[in-house]
């Protein structure tokens, strides 16, 4: 599975910050100033994909290949400019088959690869591969969310058996979970540092995606 920080790949796309719990990746501030997506009505399909919209957010989903999914999150009735580098602009045209069905509460999208269970009370998403086996979430607790500066992070479970290798020029441990005793919070943000030792972050050539 492999993911990243501002945009994640699972194979799947998602245009957000990511905290992983517990035993987090990364230590964050607080939760107080940040607002979760709370509940969603019936989704709007299309031929790409299924979208949600609320009073305060509007959630995306788009197919573009059976094993990459795209999701987008914005803050009002509306996204703001397309300007994802983690999309090529060739990609976001792209469609493939799916199946969409619903139930009073959970939603659920089916491609040949994948499935994305979308509970919308409050709203929260699960990934399956085909076989059913879960790959990633978001916590209960939290999930997608947005602060008072528009900022928009997800919150996930981790699992106890993950690690985590990537994010570009970075020192210290090759595997990045726990690898400081606070967490491991990387800044993604390409600077020219020099006379560095294995606790400088960040570093010259910043990536951000991970595989783990």
């Amino acid at each position: 599975m492999r993911s990243g920080l501002g945009s994640l790949s699972l194979n799947a796309f998602i245009r957000l910050s990511v905290v992983l719990l517990p035993g987090t990746l990364g230590i964050l501030p607080l939760r107080a100033d940040w607002t979760s997506v709370g509940n969603m009505p019936a989704a709007h399909r299309s031929n790409s994909g299924v979208e949600y919209q609320n009073d305060r957010e509007v959630v995306r989903l788009t197919v573009i290949q059976p094993g990459t999914i795209r999701v987008r999150m914005g803050q009002g009735r509306e996204f703001g400019p397309e300007d994802s580098y983690a999309v090529l602009p060739a990609m976001r045209g792209s469609t493939a088959a799916f199946e969409f069905s619903s139930d009073p509460d959970v939603d659920r999208l089916r491609t040949s690869e994948l499935q994305v269970e979308i509970k919308r009370r409050p709203f929260r998403l699960r990934f399956l591969d085909a076989q059913g086996r879960v790959m990633e979430q978001d916590t209960v607790a939290m999930g997608m969310a947005h602060d008072p500066e528009g900022r928009v992070r997800v919150w996930k479970d981790l699992k106890a058996d993950a690690h985590f290798f990537g994010f570009g020029e970075k020192s210290g441990f090759i595997d990045k979970r726990g690898a400081r005793s606070s967490g491991s919070t990387m800044v993604m943000w390409n600077s020219d540092t020099f006379g560095y030792d294995n606790t400088t972050d960040p570093l010259y050539d910043t990536i951000p995606f991970f595989i783990t």
